[in-house]
């Protein structure tokens, strides 16, 4: 058995601690040994926050695409791992701060490439801009005119200085939430006109502001090279011998494709029903694309 610390914020300020135990396959079972001490197998502490289909907890278990990978890749290398699920800016914080730990699922962006190293790409999608499918006041004709209208996202997350290069300021445009999806209400309400996801997470979003996916409408892809999809991020001083055993699995697994047969267990593609009730048809088939 794995053990999995899960920290969230609460309603009010105070935070809530769960330990929870997490129950992997029994192919899992060497990044589990309980003996890993006595066998001088290696140990590495990897942190994650809520972003499905990526990393979450679905009853009580971690799951998600990048968490399986890597659950896969520590079995491989035969290291044990031990996943713990904060907020994304504690997740972050302590990545950076302690040695022999990690980060999924974490964009390598300009800012942050010399902050670790880089593992990947794991599993992303393509990011796009979205605004209410309703909103026939919103006309995007070219990247220049996004800056017309408001933009939400979370404080903080690697999103902050793209938005900033397609001409969204905090002290004009840019609403920047405390918590992830915290735009998606103010969004559906309309006090926000954009917020970005992908065809992986945005019914993921969604549900927070009980959406369907056809009352949203892809405006804009983002460039992928600013953000070159989502990583397993290390501490500078991770052991070396981490570091490789890890990048080797990393390689095997991807030569065997595992990462796709995953993926397949968690994105659900559009459905031809959809087809005929998405707007912007193209912009979606974009933001459906994986990048790796």
């Amino acid at each position: 058995m794995l053990s999995v610390n899960i920290i969230s914020a609460s309603k009010s300020v105070a935070l809530m601690v769960l330990m929870l135990t997490l129950s992997l396959p029994k192919s899992h079972a060497v990044a589990q040994n309980p003996d890993s001490e006595l066998t001088g197998q290696k140990h590495l502490k990897i942190y994650t926050e809520t972003f499905p289909p990526y990393n979450y907890i679905n009853d009580g278990k971690l799951q998600g695409i990048n968490v399986e990978f890597v659950q896969a890749m520590c079995e491989l290398a035969n290291i044990q791992c031990e996943f713990t699920l904060y907020p994304w800016n504690r997740s972050f914080r302590a990545a950076q701060n302690n040695k022999n730990s990690g980060l999924i699922s974490a964009a390598r962006t300009k800012e942050r490439r010399e902050l670790f190293s880089w593992i990947g790409p794991v599993s992303s999608g393509q990011s796009c801009i979205f605004k209410l499918s309703s909103r026939d006041d919103i006309q995007i004709k070219d990247q220049a005119s996004l800056s017309q209208y408001t933009m939400g996202t979370a404080r903080d997350n690697a999103y902050e200085k793209i938005l900033e290069a397609l001409g969204f300021t905090r002290t004009k445009n840019l609403i920047l939430f405390p918590t992830k999806n915290g735009d998606v209400r103010p969004f559906a309400a309309q006090r926000v006109d954009f917020i970005i996801g992908s065809a992986l997470t945005i019914e993921h979003q969604l549900t927070q502001a009980e959406l369907a996916l056809h009352e949203v409408t892809p405006v804009h892809v983002i460039d992928k090279q600013l953000l070159n999809g989502n990583f397993l991020a290390l501490n500078l001083e991770t052991d070396s011998s981490i570091v490789t055993a890890l990048q080797r699995s990393y390689e095997t697994l991807t030569e065997q494709n595992m990462l796709s047969t995953i993926e397949a267990k968690y994105i659900r593609p559009i459905q031809p029903e959809q087809k005929g009730i998405l707007n912007n048809l193209d912009i979606w088939e974009e933001c459906a694309k994986s990048i790796r």
